[in-house]
């Protein structure tokens, strides 16, 4: 079973829930998301304890040409 990782609100101003999902092995899933193309990053501060790491799997997936945006 994976794990939530709350960052500085555990809710945002509609109910729902922000975390940061563990796999079972450790792996991240909002940062899978991102690598495979799936996803743009969006930070909203005060939650921001993963926003450089996100903003460079994004860089690395557009390099890989995995940006759902530019298709």
């Amino acid at each position: 079973m994976g794990t939530l990782e709350y960052d500085t609100q555990q809710h945002d101003r509609h109910g729902r829930t922000l975390a940061y999902v563990y796999l079972p092995d450790g792996r991240m899933l909002n940062e899978l998301i991102i690598a495979a193309g799936y996803a743009v990053p969006l930070t909203v501060p005060p939650n921001v304890w993963y926003r450089d790491r996100f903003f460079r799997t994004y860089k690395q997936a557009q390099a890989a040409k995995r940006d759902l945006r530019a298709k």
